[in-house]
């Protein structure tokens, strides 16, 4: 058999690059085919033509843009005459690619999710968790990959042939690299406009990550802002939403149409709650139900506050995004004819409650008032008050008042509001490290929490007021907590680990008729949409038609583990043991203590995170 030989000199690097160029691309062209599987389930019936060109450059340049670089060891290797080690590098490498693309597939079309280590672990090493192999599984999944074997070899094949008769080293990168930026720019543009077609690459694509710029383009004039923040764009258009709630809402039963108020302080750690720090707030504890051993959805305030509407794991929340799709709270207000809106400190848009929680809310208050952040509190309950008095009386209502100095440690730095002393006078973050005293800086956030103690009193004697707290649920919480080195491992603030002083928060419910006291079993957000739903605003359908909690007065058959998630983490907490999907993908099983726990045994609960992963995902 004849041996194809490199056109290029042996010692010129060029000829050698050239090819490691080409098979990326090809292999790309042939992933991407592979994940046009993907499109079938995720419904194409109103794409053009530029939008299928779309789907196939980005795959290309995205997937063999980063092809390259992956396989630059195997160029090198090949480059200093390792030339076989490096072509059977390349080999494995691209293979493995190729059947990591068609196993997504599968996975998609099944559970629209794409796999990570966690999945494959519990496949393998879960008990059948996951998957049963059966006989002709195996052998189907062996033909398969069999095929991509065979086809990653003729790729290479192909690649060889291409560097033989046409050597054009440098404008095939930067060929590939500028399809690469243009496809990407593209994306941020989609983005910014509300094209689905486009920004469906984001979702039926595994390992990719586009670029979005919405604040320079707002920055730069070339779209307005109202475009981007806008939050009542294709509602109508059930194929591109979730398949949430499973069963159309049914709110008709006749139950007291009592008002929601939802009093919520961003970074509020659940020992907050005491007397010296929040008199207002503690007061209005003892008076109503306290949840003690509570756990917010997330440890960042996009998954915090997405679950607590949505019953939800985070998991979801990029599907929401990208389809628009409503929470289940704000669907089941408007089923009911609620006033509804947000009274916040900080920006809808950012996190994009926006174009999530709150999408199809009319005249949505977006964005705060004021030039502090504290200050932007004050007007939000101002903008509240201003809001409510101009209501029909007769007309329910939910507002969402949602404080933010407390996240920024913002606080008027006169006697009267600095109370903890020393405090720290200006927070540097540069200096945390493990020997830094937390005390001056946890005594600046406890100053900043009494301060939105102060705005949540405010709050409570404008309902005492008007003679509203008999016929309003107001509900006191967070989104998540806040850590000062409790643990003594050098973890400051919020979204870094999924202990209690990041996931616990405060908890408390002023409901007319449920009386007071102490609830002492855990817990967490996602129960708080089939709590609401039900009981005070009618709905009819089973909880399991939107949310995976269940209600905060239930105690009976209460699961032993939560759902938490983070930007790129999801763990569920059990009594002692953190089971984590960290962010290779991969599960770790920790203790409370965030150290490797004794316990590995897999979870048994991992087939019921897998099926509530996807059940709202549109089949």
């Amino acid at each position: 058999m004849r041996r194809i030989r490199f056109r290029s000199n042996p010692d010129n690097p060029k000829g050698f690059f050239f090819y490691y160029v080409c098979n990326a691309v090809i292999v790309a062209l042939l992933g991407t085919l592979i994940l046009s599987r993907n499109l079938s389930v995720y419904g194409t019936a109103e794409w053009g033509i530029s939008d299928f060109l779309y789907f196939g450059l980005y795959g290309i340049s995205w997937y063999g843009f980063w092809l390259v670089l992956a396989t630059l060891p195997a160029y090198f290797l090949h480059r200093f005459n390792f030339r076989k080690t490096g072509l059977a590098l390349q080999y494995i490498f691209c293979a493995s690619f190729l059947i990591f693309i068609t196993a997504d597939t599968f996975v998609y079309n099944l559970f629209r999710l794409h796999p990570n280590l966690a999945m494959i672990q519990m496949t393998f090493f879960g008990g059948g968790q996951i998957v049963q192999f059966t006989a002709g599984m195996i052998i189907q999944i062996t033909l398969l990959t069999v095929a991509v074997l065979i086809a990653t070899g003729l790729c290479m094949f192909i690649a060889k042939f291409i560097n033989r008769k046409w050597y054009h080293p440098k404008t095939a990168f930067y060929a590939l690299l500028g399809l690469f930026l243009t496809c990407q720019i593209i994306y941020g543009f989609a983005y910014a406009f509300h094209r689905q077609a486009l920004t469906a690459v984001a979702e039926v694509m595994p390992l990719n990550k586009p670029l979005t710029f919405n604040r320079l383009l707002i920055k730069w004039k070339i779209v307005d802002a109202d475009t981007v923040n806008a939050n009542n764009l294709n509602l109508q258009n059930s194929k591109k939403r979730m398949n949430y709630p499973l069963h159309p809402l049914d709110c008709s039963d006749q139950v007291p149409q009592y008002n929601i108020v939802f009093l919520f302080v961003d970074s509020l750690r659940a020992d907050m709650l005491k007397q010296e720090v929040m008199p207002n707030a503690w007061a209005f504890s003892q008076e109503n139900i306290r949840f003690h051993d509570h756990l917010s959805g997330g440890i960042n305030t996009r998954h915090g506050i997405f679950t607590l509407f949505t019953g939800l794991p985070g998991s979801y929340w990029q599907k929401a995004l990208a389809t628009k799709t409503p929470s289940i709270l704000v669907q089941a207000l408007q089923q009911r004819q609620y006033a509804i809106n947000a009274f916040t400190g900080a920006g809808l848009t950012m996190p994009e409650f926006n174009r999530t929680v709150f999408i199809g809310v009319e005249n949505l208050r977006i964005n705060p008032r004021g030039s502090r952040v504290y200050q932007r509190d004050d007007n939000a309950v101002e903008d509240f008050m201003l809001w409510h008095s101009k209501l029909p009386s007769d007309k329910p209502f939910f507002s969402f008042i949602f404080f933010d100095n407390v996240h920024a440690y913002d606080f008027p730095e006169d006697a009267q509001h600095t109370l903890f002393k020393p405090y720290w006078e200006e927070v540097n973050n540069l200096q945390l490290n493990n020997d830094f005293d937390p005390h001056p800086y946890l005594n600046r956030y406890k100053n900043a929490v009494h301060y939105a103690d102060i705005n949540i009193g405010k709050v409570l004697a404008y309902l005492k007021q008007k003679n509203l707290l008999d016929k309003t649920i107001v509900v006191l919480s967070s989104d998540h907590g806040e850590e000062f080195n409790d643990s003594h491992q050098n973890y400051w603030g919020h979204n870094g680990n999924f202990m209690e002083y990041q996931t616990k928060v405060p908890l408390v419910i002023h409901w007319p008729g449920k009386g007071k006291g102490g609830i002492n079993y855990r817990t967490s957000g996602l129960d708080m949409a089939p709590t609401l739903l039900p009981q005070a605003l009618g709905c009819k359908n089973p909880t399991t038609d939107y949310a995976v909690g269940t209600s905060l007065f239930t105690q009976e058959n209460r699961r032993n583990w939560v759902y938490v998630s983070n930007y790129s983490q999801d763990a569920f907490v059990e009594p002692n043991r953190i089971i984590l999907i960290n962010q290779t993908g991969a599960m770790q099983y920790l203790d409370t203590h965030y150290q490797p726990a004794a316990d590995t045994t897999p979870p048994p609960f991992m087939s019921t995170i897998l099926e509530e992963s996807s059940r709202y995902l549109r089949k």
